[in-house]
C-alpha cells in the first residue's frame, strides 16, 4: 500500500519521466510493481502510473492468515468501500439526501470506531467504551482523504486490488437501498456475498444479523425486499457474481445495503 505524503506526489507514465499530474496527499493506492525507488500503483480511475517512493508512505502487504479460534482483532485488516460517488449518485431520499454522502459518512464513522478499542454488549449489540476488543490493525478506505468531500467513484479493479495489496481479511462495500418491495417486519437490510467464497457468505450473514439488531432500535416504519437478508446475485449464466466488485475481489468481500433511503 502507498499513501501519498504531505504536499502530494508526482505521477509519471514511466519511472524517472516528467510527471503529468500530482496526486493529492492522503490518497491510497495499491502497489503492483517496483523498479528501484519507483512504485507502480493503480489509481482510482483504474489506471497504472509510477510514483517515486520518497513521495509516499509505503506499507508492506500483510499476510491475512485465518480468522477463527484464537484470532486477535488487533491483527484485523479491513478495506471499507463507500459506494458510489462522482456522477454515480445511487439512491436519493425524499429530502434530496444522496447515497454517496451517506455511504461516506458511515465509512468514516466505521473507520474511527475500528481504530480504537471498545467493549461490546453481546445481548444488544451495543458498542461501549472499554478495552475488551482492541483496535484493528489497519482500516483502509477506498475514498475519504484528499480533495474536500472526496466525491468521486473509485474503479472496481482499484478497489479489489487495494484489498489484495493490503492483505485485507475483508472488503466491505457500504451502500444504502432504494425501491423496496413494500413494508417489512424490521430493518430490510441485505448483504450480497460472492457465490464462490464461503468466507464472503459467512461475513454477509454476520453483517445482516448485526445491521438488523443495530437498526431495530430506531423504531421507524420499515420497508424491504421480500428476499432481504444475506444473498448472492448471479449473472444470466447462473454461475458468476452479478456485481463486478465481488467477481474481482481476491479476499472475502460483501456489498452491504444497510437501509432504504428512498422512502
Amino acid at each position: 500500500m502507498a499513501v501519498i505524503a504531505a504536499g502530494g506526489a508526482p505521477l509519471s507514465v514511466q519511472p524517472r519521466k516528467p510527471p503529468f499530474t500530482t496526486a493529492h496527499e492522503g490518497l491510497v493506492f495499491g502497489v503492483e510493481d517496483r523498479v528501484e525507488d519507483w512504485l507502480l500503483v493503480r489509481t482510482g480511475c483504474d489506471d497504472t502510473v509510477w510514483v517515486p517512493g520518497a513521495s509516499v508512505a509505503f506499507h508492506p502487504r500483510r499476510s491475512p492468515g485465518p480468522v477463527g479460534a484464537g484470532f486477535s482483532f488487533a491483527d484485523f485488516v479491513v478495506v471499507v468501500d463507500p459506494g458510489h460517488g462522482g456522477p454515480n449518485r445511487g439512491a436519493t431520499g425524499p429530502t434530496g439526501l444522496e447515497e454517496p454522502v451517506v455511504n461516506l459518512d458511515i465509512a468514516r464513522r466505521l473507520r474511527d470506531l475500528l481504530q480504537s478499542p471498545h467493549d461490546v454488549d453481546w445481548v444488544t449489540g451495543g458498542i461501549v467504551p472499554g478495552q475488551a476488543i482492541p483496535a484493528a490493525n489497519r482500516v483502509w478506505l477506498t475514498r475519504t482523504e484528499g480533495p474536500p468531500g472526496a466525491d468521486y467513484e473509485a474503479g472496481l479493479l482499484f478497489r479489489a486490488r487495494l484489498a489484495e495489496s493490503a492483505g485485507a481479511h475483508a472488503l466491505v462495500s457500504i451502500h444504502n437501498n432504494a425501491e423496496p418491495d413494500g413494508p417489512f417486519d424490521g430493518p430490510g437490510s441485505e448483504v450480497f456475498y460472492s457465490v464462490k467464497d464461503s468466507g464472503s457468505r459467512r461475513l454477509a450473514g454476520l453483517l445482516v444479523e448485526e445491521l438488523r439488531r443495530g437498526l431495530a432500535g430506531f423504531g421507524t416504519r420499515w420497508v424491504g425486499d421480500t428476499d432481504a437478508g444475506a444473498k448472492p446475485r448471479l449473472r444470466d449464466d447462473g454461475l458468476t457474481d452479478y456485481y463486478g466488485l465481488l467477481r474481482r475481489a481476491e479476499v472475502p468481500s460483501v456489498i452491504a445495503e444497510g437501509a432504504f433511503i428512498s422512502e
